[in-house]
């Protein structure tokens, strides 16, 4: 048993144990908020914005960050890539188009398959993003909905 363990008495030779962990208090997860929305508009703070302004302005920018991930992760990334091969793979074969303008646009398309290619590659990490902001998203809410302010007002 590990010294942060706590058991309960056995029962049929079973053992039920706890485990510590760590929480933080809706005080201290409010201060964190309040800093980093400093950090991040430090140009739309001022002293006469109460807390609950703040906290909304943080949690406006989390829901666009969540919805332009929800936009991201609903791309068909990889139908799109077959498309580009095959108008590319025409206009290639056509004679008219000179042997420059062809380079240059294989060029062009193979910046864009390349950049299609790392976010599909990257879609697992662009959802643990989402998840992410979406857990600060909820503290936020959570957090929004304990202000005197917001008794009034429904989100």
């Amino acid at each position: 048993m590990k010294p942060n363990e706590v058991t309960a008495p056995a029962v049929g030779g079973m053992a039920v144990t706890t485990k510590a962990v760590f929480s933080i208090s809706d005080e201290e997860l409010k201060e964190f908020y309040l800093k980093e929305v400093v950090v991040l508009f430090a140009n739309r703070c001022s002293p006469n914005r109460s807390e609950y302004e703040l906290l909304c302005l943080l949690q406006a920018e989390y829901k666009q960050i969540l919805h332009f991930f929800a936009q991201l992760i609903a791309l068909p990334l990889e139908a799109g890539l077959s498309t580009v091969y095959a108008v590319s793979a025409s206009y290639m074969m056509q004679n008219e188009h000179s042997i420059v303008d062809k380079k240059r646009t294989n060029a062009s398309i193979a910046e864009h398959i390349n950049a299609v290619s790392t976010l599909t590659a990257n879609r697992g990490v662009i959802n643990k993003l989402q998840g992410i902001y979406n857990t600060h998203y909820c503290n936020l809410t959570r957090l929004i909905k304990q202000c005197p302010e917001s008794a009034g007002k429904k989100k």
